[in-house]
């Protein structure tokens, strides 16, 4: 039954998951799936607004009839990152030889991450909710989308929706377990809240063209490892959007005449470190051999401060032909408009603000920015000295017209140690001209003394396995924190986040561990068995 168990998770993995594309807000084609999944094996359901759907299965075995139920959660969005060649296969799901599995999404036509950050929950969920032998409590499993964006969906989804798809059941005493977790054997049982941050730095163009002699090129910071805001934050990753900002800094003291045209791809969420960031520029044509010069030394200096964490980082200055089009389509600007009335200095907005390159005070207040605002671990738990307490991290620069949106997430367990640090970053943006604009705001889920449900997956994981689990918060935002808030009037609900070992999440080299899907199959069926 087990191996079964395991073949059926994988099965709706590849089959059901892997081929939907599902990006954050882009979560109605699996929603539908799910529908028609319970449709098919006659489970009640419901489906709210945002794409949360919520499916009812009555006990089995000795379960049947029985009334306290075991909630399940997973979350069907995905962070959607972008390999640098794209690929013709189509949409794919296959293993290797070294026991991993890849899967692609067709969201954006280009090989992306896995998407097992939280596919593989979602399908472990429908595994159970098959069918089969499985012995179970009431089963009550709730699918939330947008996840990945700020935990929308599970700050969404209604309370009264989630117990009104089976009325008389026992919610006060129910066991909540979310399978959005990881690492295998090692249980959340806690999670840091967030807050989404931007920074609106406010354009201003140049009033004069670049030099109608130029080189122009694509600035670009690639190679690094990139990987999730949370769990991989103390790891001393680059940050390609503060890396992109520093080059340009550098490059601006070296005496690079260098204007910046416009951004490239900087970032795809607030919650994924960024692996690559670039910009579009032009330099007069006599200035490209410094410039080049000038870039090999500050790539020399990024490869000798991240040597052992992320030592492939490159500097790259590339011909770009989007580059090249912006510089021509700006000259083309300034050349419509008589000389006489070309504004001698840079100033904000006006007839210029549809091309022509960012003043030299836009690129100084982005780049003070990136460097002044906090990012990376800020304070470690007290209790846990390795446990990242506060955080910070720069996911996304975007030219949004009016101004450069520069997309944070905080991250603590604390929520008023959160809230000074939205405080800082908006004095900070507030010194150089620029506003904040504070986001979604997720709560953090507490530590319990006591869990007879976090006792019950130890004792059950150490007798399957012969040694020992653990189970402890993590820098993480989970929707436990969300769902413990909602059910915050049942005191009895207990909480659990667990799942099979996923690593590099967020990032084009997310892999699954497959084999610790057979694992965490026999535990979740034993766990079931036992409640």
């Amino acid at each position: 039954m087990d191996m079964s168990f395991n073949d059926k998770i994988l099965r709706f993995f590849t089959d059901v998951l892997c081929p939907t594309p599902r990006a954050s807000h882009c979560e109605d084609v699996i929603a539908d799936r799910l529908e028609e999944f319970a449709a098919a094996r006659g489970l009640t359901r419901f489906r709210d607004s945002k794409n949360n759907v919520i499916i009812h299965k009555p006990g089995t075995g000795k379960y049947a009839g029985t009334s306290v139920p075991v909630i399940l959660q997973a979350h069907t969005d995905m962070i959607c990152v972008p390999a640098t060649a794209d690929f013709t296969g189509g949409v794919e799901a296959y293993y290797s030889s070294e026991n991993r599995l890849t899967g692609r999404s067709a969201v954006t036509g280009e090989k992306t991450s896995l998407g097992a950050d939280d596919g593989i929950g979602v399908a472990a969920v429908m595994a159970v909710l098959d069918g089969g032998e499985i012995v179970h409590p009431p089963l009550v499993a709730i699918f939330t989308a947008e996840e990945e964006c700020g935990l929308t969906g599970a700050q969404d989804v209604s309370v009264d929706d989630i117990m009104g798809i089976a009325p008389g059941l026992d919610f006060g005493r129910a066991a909540f377990i979310n399978l959005d977790n990881g690492h295998f054997g090692q249980f959340s049982v806690g999670c840091a809240g967030s807050a989404n941050v931007t920074v609106k730095v406010p354009v201003e163009r140049m009033g004069l063209p670049p030099p109608q002699n130029f080189f122009s090129f694509e600035l670009a910071v690639r190679g690094l490892s990139g990987g999730h805001s949370g769990l991989s934050i103390h790891e001393k990753r680059g940050n390609a959007n503060i890396l992109l900002c520093l080059a340009v800094y550098k490059l601006h003291y070296a005496s690079v005449d260098m204007h910046i045209l416009g951004f490239g791809r900087c970032g795809d969420a607030s919650n994924a470190i960024p692996s690559a960031a670039s910009v579009y520029a032009a330099v007069p044509a006599e200035q490209e051999n410094r410039l080049r010069e000038a870039a090999d030394e500050i790539e020399f200096i990024f490869k000798h401060i991240y040597r052992e964490f992320d030592g492939w980082v490159r500097l790259e200055i590339r011909e770009s032909g989007e580059a090249r089009a912006l510089t021509e389509a700006a000259i083309e600007r300034m050349l419509k408009i008589p000389r006489e009335k070309w504004p001698p200095y840079c100033f904000h907005r006006g007839d210029f603000d549809d091309g022509t390159p960012y003043s030299v005070g836009t690129v100084f207040k982005l780049t003070k920015l990136a460097e002044e605002i906090p990012n990376g671990p800020i304070a470690y738990s007290a209790a846990m000295p390795n446990l990242v307490e506060t955080s910070s991290n720069l996911g996304i620069i975007r030219d949004e017209g009016r101004h450069i949106a520069m997309v944070y997430m905080v991250r603590s367990s604390i929520d008023a140690e959160r809230e000074r640090i939205v405080e800082e970053i908006a004095r900070k943006a507030e010194s150089y001209n620029s506003t904040i604009e504070a986001g979604s705001r997720s709560p953090g889920w507490a530590y319990r003394d006591k869990s007879a449900l976090r006792d019950l997956f130890l004792n059950r994981y150490k007798e399957l396995f012969g040694e020992e689990a653990a189970a402890s918060p993590v820098h993480a935002g989970l929707e436990c924190g969300h769902f413990a808030e909602k059910f915050g009037d049942f005191k009895d609900m207990d909480f659990i986040s667990c799942g099979p070992t996923t690593v590099e999440i967020h990032s084009v080299n997310e892999t699954l561990h497959t084999e610790t899907v057979e694992k965490f199959g026999r535990l979740l069926i034993e766990v079931l068995g036992s409640l």
